[in-house]
């Protein structure tokens, strides 16, 4: 890699920074938010489309935040979710999974957590 191409590279880390976007691996370009400000109910998402909601924070540094996660279990059915703890520095981008992904992504959704599915569209009779 040449000089050039380092600089640029920085460059543009710092332009999305700047915009918040996250570039995640089979994904692309996800609006994100540092890991500072998420609230124990929101959902981050990783590389290859991986959704994990937020449960809690359970330590917090100057600059590290400790979180109390849930990921799917088998078939991504959040029904045999698993806990794991993720530190994080608190400046770091975090990609933010819409509802509409979560959605699409796991299923089993509890309803106490307020994510709906939207019922299905009815076949449009001029696409047939």
């Amino acid at each position: 890699m040449s000089i050039s191409d380092t600089i640029r590279a920085r460059i543009e880390r710092e332009m999305n920074r700047k915009n918040s976007l996250v570039h995640l691996q089979r994904i692309g370009k996800v609006a994100g938010k540092p890991a500072q400000e998420f609230k124990p109910g929101e959902f981050m998402m990783w590389n290859f489309g991986g959704v994990s909601r937020v449960e809690g924070v359970v330590k917090e540094t100057p600059t590290y935040i400790t979180f109390n996660i849930s990921w799917p279990g088998k078939g991504n059915s959040w029904n045999d979710r698993s806990e794991d703890i993720r530190r994080l520095k608190k400046t770091r981008l975090v990609a933010i999974a819409s509802a509409k992904f979560v959605l699409a992504a796991t299923r089993d959704i509890p309803a106490e957590w307020g994510i709906t599915p939207v019922a299905a569209r009815p076949p449009d009779p001029d696409r047939s």
